[in-house]
Parts: C-alpha cells; sequence; structure tokens
C-alpha cells in the first residue's frame, strides 16, 4: 500500500511497476500546470485511483500463487530501479517545491471571521494562488501572524500598498472614502465605541500601508485580532488564498449547506 510500483515488481509485473512510476511524475506534471478547480478535483480522482492500483499487486499474486513463488521473482536489480525511481520523484517534488500540489487544509476554530467563515468550517487554500498576482482587496488570504511568524490566521485585505487606511467610529475609509460596510462586515458589539486611547478597535489610523504589506482585517469586527493591533502584513507572509469549504460541522451536526461554498464569491 505505500509503495504499489514496488509490490508489483515484487509479483513479477514490471511492466504494471513502470505504469505506476510514470503516472506518478504525470501526476506532479497535472498540478504544476492546473489551476485550483482542476487541481482539487485531480487530487480526488489520483486518490481513487491508487487505491485501485496498490490492490492489484495483491490480486495478481493471488491469481498466481500456484505457479510460482513471489520471492522467486526477486530481481536486485529491479529494486535498486526503483528505489532510483522513487529517488528522483522525491527529487522532483523538492525541486518543485513543497507547494506542488498547491492545496492546504485549514480548520476554523475562531469567530474572527463570522458570518462568512463559522466555527467548525472546513477549508482549502490555494497555495499558489499568488505566484503571479498579487493579492487583491476583498480577497481571503491565510498568513503568518507578523508577531511570531508561526501562528496562522485567515483575515480579509482590506488595504494595500500605499492606501491610507483610517476606522472612525467603527467605519473603514480607504483613501479617505468610507468603503464600509461591506456585506461580509459584521458587528456583534454595534454600540459600544471604544476610544483610540482605550482599544484601536473602533478607532484607528490614519495609517499609510507601507510598500510589500497589507492591512487585514476579520470580517467579525468587533471580535477579531488583526492589523488595527498588530499592524500590516508582509507579503512575503501571506501563503495562500482560502478558496472553498469542503466540510463544516457544529457539534456533530453537520452543515450541509455550506459544503461547497466557494470564498471568492464572498469578497465584498
Amino acid at each position: 500500500m505505500l509503495s504499489p510500483p514496488t509490490a508489483f515488481l515484487y509479483v513479477g509485473q514490471p511492466a504494471w511497476a513502470g505504469v505506476g512510476f510514470a503516472g506518478l511524475f504525470a501526476w506532479i506534471i497535472f498540478c504544476l500546470v492546473a489551476g485550483f478547480s482542476v487541481r482539487m478535483y485531480g487530487v480526488l480522482a489520483a486518490v481513487s485511483v491508487y487505491l485501485i492500483y496498490s490492490v492489484l499487486p495483491v490480486l495478481f499474486a493471488l491469481a498466481r500463487r500456484h505457479k510460482y513463488s513471489p520471492r522467486s521473482c526477486n530481481d536486485l536489480r529491479s529494486y535498486a530501479v526503483s528505489l532510483v525511481a522513487w529517488l528522483l520523484f522525491l527529487g522532483f517534488i523538492h525541486l518543485s517545491s513543497a507547494r506542488t500540489i498547491g492545496l492546504q487544509a485549514y480548520t476554523i476554530p475562531t469567530d474572527s471571521m463570522e458570518n462568512t467563515l463559522l466555527i467548525g468550517d472546513y477549508i482549502l487554500a490555494d497555495t499558489r494562488a499568488y505566484d503571479r498576482a498579487e493579492p487583491a482587496r476583498g480577497d481571503l488570504v491565510i498568513h503568518l501572524s507578523p508577531r511570531d511568524r508561526k501562528t496562522r490566521y485567515v483575515k480579509r485585505i482590506a488595504g494595500l500598498p500605499g492606501d491610507t487606511i483610517q476606522i472612525k467610529y467603527k467605519l473603514l475609509y480607504v483613501n479617505g472614502k468610507m468603503v464600509n460596510p461591506p456585506r461580509s462586515a459584521t458587528y456583534q458589539d454595534p454600540e459600544r465605541i471604544f476610544p483610540a486611547e482605550m482599544s484601536p478597535r473602533d478607532n484607528c489610523g490614519p495609517t499609510v500601508v507601507p510598500p510589500g504589506a497589507y492591512f487585514v482585517l476579520g470580517d467579525n469586527r468587533d471580535n477579531s485580532h488583526d492589523s488595527r493591533f498588530w499592524g500590516c502584513v508582509p507579503r512575503e507572509l501571506i501563503v495562500g488564498k482560502a478558496i472553498v469549504i469542503y466540510f463544516s460541522r457544529k457539534g456533530l451536526i453537520t452543515r450541509l449547506e455550506r459544503i461547497g461554498l466557494r470564498l471568492d464569491n464572498y469578497t465584498g
């Protein structure tokens, strides 16, 4: 199950082993050139094919168990070729980066992005979304914390490099124009306004977003730690773009209506 191509060598089927190795390399190339949606379904198809392929060596061995002993087919040269193929395969993945597939799963543990993302949502992020394009205003991005550069957050981009950002009485101003509230923003504490001296939650700025950085906010504006508290996010700390909810549950109850929800439809 761990190495089906090598298992085919063990049962005396080198041609099937070659098919397996060729398929692995073809799958990597496919992942490198395909878009997010195609990659997502491609992974599901690859897992299905892998499960079927991994069972075949067992069927071959059972079908021919009276004709030969599998161990009699051992060939050190074949295993050496198999080892080289695996090393090339792993090297190919390393050289094409750990983001070859470009899919990363995350779970939402807090309510800082409600009502766009709820506690118990499971999302897929495209870690290659910004290989050829820059993050855009409204994108839901996965980024590392500017404080420890380890903790990962999901936030919405509100300000681009060079923008002047100000929040006054909970309202967001970009370059002097009020753009708040967008349809994605939620206020759970609308009546209470904190002065800037007490908290930057409701009043902060104006702040000019530096080059190569982004101002991010949680959609749950009254209950989110974001750029209001720890500043802008450097471009190199953005690791992907949230794309789709692939599963969602509240306790033991599955929220079927949220499964398959495309997050790039909620950029406003």
